[in-house]
């Protein structure tokens, strides 16, 4: 009990010393929050792939399973998680419990029944969680955080909490306004917040650019402000077929086309995220999550 209550003291003490809007400015590329303004766009598959692809490259990756709508993660993944966040937060089970470990060294944190309950924590409780998830065992190099579609309170923490946000549109005009509406609020709140753009099912990378920069045109008229390019996703019959076999598509076809625009995203990554020097992913994150609002 005293180890635990020097713990509280010293997370207290470290967010009292701190403005709150610059603690929320720190930069962690690394934790990675991928986002849609509208539901059905393939980004689920995006990010299990991507930690794939990361993984294949000799980093720690983990996937956070936040769509608390729509979770299936674990049908791409063709598993059946015993535990999820929702176990964390009741106090049967800490973090390392829950985690799920796949045969190439991924790992997923089933966390999509346990989202909505973060909400209902008061400040003492959200503490208490941290320190369980202080006890992760491992670093994390990437923590990837699927989120839910559309502009919910619980989507918006969620990506507030993380270092950038990637969000995945389709060529559609729906998809693209929604997006539009996501990040105009996610900017409001953190206007230095990095964005960038992930384009899927396009038939070339000029459609993807072309996109990007319709959005962009928007964002400088009416935010003054423009995001970041990430990368594509072309249309490739693979990617259903893998879907139906429930195994990752990089996986079951590593030399698609599909599978190389994964492998362009990942190099975008690796190339560019910052070295967050002491803490997990996952543990930054969480505190984050848990502790700022």
């Amino acid at each position: 009990m005293a180890d635990q209550a020097a713990k509280l003291r010293e997370i207290k003490g470290e967010l009292d010393g701190k403005d709150q809007e610059s603690f929320f400015d720190e930069q962690y590329s690394n934790i990675i929050a991928v986002s849609s303004g509208k539901g059905g766009v393939g980004k689920t598959n995006i990010v299990t792939n991507l930690g794939y692809a990361l993984t294949k490259s000799g980093k720690k990756v983990t996937i956070f399973d936040a769509d608390f709508g729509l979770a299936n993660i674990d049908i791409i993944l063709g598993i059946a998680p015993k535990f999820n966040l929702r176990d964390v937060i009741s106090g049967d089970k800490d973090i390392n419990d829950i985690i799920v470990k796949m045969d190439n060294g991924l790992s997923i944190i089933p966390g999509s029944q346990g989202i909505e309950e973060l909400a209902d924590l008061d400040v003492v409780q959200k503490r208490k969680k941290l320190i369980q998830c202080m006890q992760l065992r491992e670093k994390v190099d990437y923590l990837l955080v699927d989120t839910s579609a559309g502009i919910h309170k619980n989507v918006i923490d969620i990506i507030l909490a993380s270092g950038r946000l990637i969000v995945v549109t389709t060529t559609e005009p729906t998809s693209l306004t929604d997006a539009y509406s996501l990040i105009k609020i996610v900017l409001n709140r953190q206007p230095a917040k990095k964005i960038s753009l992930l384009v899927n099912s396009v038939r070339h990378e000029k459609e993807a650019k072309e996109i990007h920069e319709k959005l962009n045109t928007v964002l400088r008229k009416f935010l003054t402000r423009d995001i970041d390019y990430f990368g594509y996703l072309l249309y490739d019959n693979v990617i259903q077929e893998s879907v139906r076999k429930q195994q990752p598509f990089y996986e079951r076809a590593p030399h698609s086309k599909a599978s190389k625009c994964i492998d362009a995203m990942a190099e975008k990554l690796l190339g560019n995220t910052h070295k967050n020097a002491g803490n997990s992913a996952v543990y930054t994150f969480f505190k984050r999550l848990f502790l700022v609002r």
